[in-house]
């Protein structure tokens, strides 16, 4: 079957369950909060996140964290992903390199490192969608519905 833009996104709503995107949030905040850590410790602050503890578990439960962040940005591009009409072309680059930025780009570093294997994962796909449009990714969606 030849794949269209409708089929396409036929398949991202099939993908994109709100499940999905859960858990994806929850992958990314455990990974987040790790990181974070780690960086603390470096800096000799290892504890600096305590009195925080409670609130984050909240988060890391319901996995939203109020306002304008990286997890508002993740539920931007999936929405994109999902077929949501694009409203302005900036704040999706804006959203795309706010993911990009504090996941992939190291201290001292402009430019972020984006591993290849990303672009297979659930955020990855959301995010090559919301920059570049359905049609780039294509070969993936043709792979899933396979």
């Amino acid at each position: 079957m030849t794949m269209t833009i409708e089929r396409a996104y036929e398949i991202t709503q099939q993908v994109f369950t709100d499940e999905i995107m859960i858990e994806e949030k929850r992958r990314i905040y455990r990974l987040l909060q790790r990181k974070t850590q780690e960086l603390l410790g470096m800096i000799g602050a290892p504890e600096a996140l305590a009195p925080y503890e409670e609130k984050t578990k909240l988060f890391k439960q319901y996995v939203h964290i109020p306002g304008d962040g990286i997890f508002s940005s993740m539920q931007y591009v999936f929405n994109i992903a999902r077929g949501q009409k694009e409203a302005d072309p900036t704040v999706t680059q804006m959203h795309v390199q706010r993911i990009y930025s504090v996941l992939f780009t190291p201290a001292g570093l402009t430019n972020p490192q984006i591993p290849e294997m990303f672009w297979e994962s659930p955020l990855g796909l959301a995010c090559l969608i919301a920059e570049k449009g359905i049609v780039e990714a294509f070969w993936v969606l043709g792979k899933m519905e396979e």
